[in-house]
């Protein structure tokens, strides 16, 4: 069995003004400046008089080592979506205005190949791979940065909404 070990997700919500289309865009150029290979998982559209309700789920993977694999998700759910035409910079511009909320979450995939699957020993030996040796690896290095790369992506989400404060925590 792969061994996939996944993190807490963070979750953003927002009501009001936002470019969808901009931050897909964002979204997809940051996977491929990160060597991510990028799917869409799932998307779902419906309409209402209230106003449209969207579904879409991301998924980035990189393998990093013949051993290791991350994988990116992101989940956006949005609701009561209008298309609103506003004027920026002397241009209109077509944007949406609803409620939207992002999750992100991030594992790190082991014998992403399969190749400890074949039988008994192999699994065995797998089990002390990851256990003694590759374990320190794991935790100092693919952890964290499967870590910063959710983050990363959080705050590219939280700039296309203006959530970003102008000041540092402290």
């Amino acid at each position: 069995m792969v061994e996939v070990i996944g993190f807490n997700q963070t979750i953003i919500r927002y009501s009001g003004l936002f470019d969808f289309e901009a931050l897909y865009l964002a979204w997809i150029e940051w996977f491929k400046r990160q060597e991510y290979s990028f799917a869409e998982k799932a998307f779902k559209h419906s309409g209402s008089s209230g106003g449209a309700e969207q579904e879409l789920e991301l998924e980035g993977k990189r393998n990093t080592t013949e051993y290791v694999q991350y994988i990116l998700k992101i989940k956006m759910h949005s609701w009561d979506v209008k298309e609103v035409e506003i004027v920026q910079d002397g241009h209109k511009k077509i944007v949406y205005q609803g409620r939207i909320e992002v999750r992100f979450a991030g594992n790190v995939e082991t014998d992403w190949q399969k190749k400890f699957e074949k039988g008994t020993f192999t699994k065995f030996l797998k089990n002390v791979y990851e256990k003694y040796i590759l374990n320190r690896e794991l935790g100092a290095i693919h952890y964290g940065n499967v870590y910063s790369k959710v983050w990363n992506l959080h705050a590219i989400t939280k700039t296309f909404f203006d959530m970003q404060t102008k000041k540092g925590e402290f």
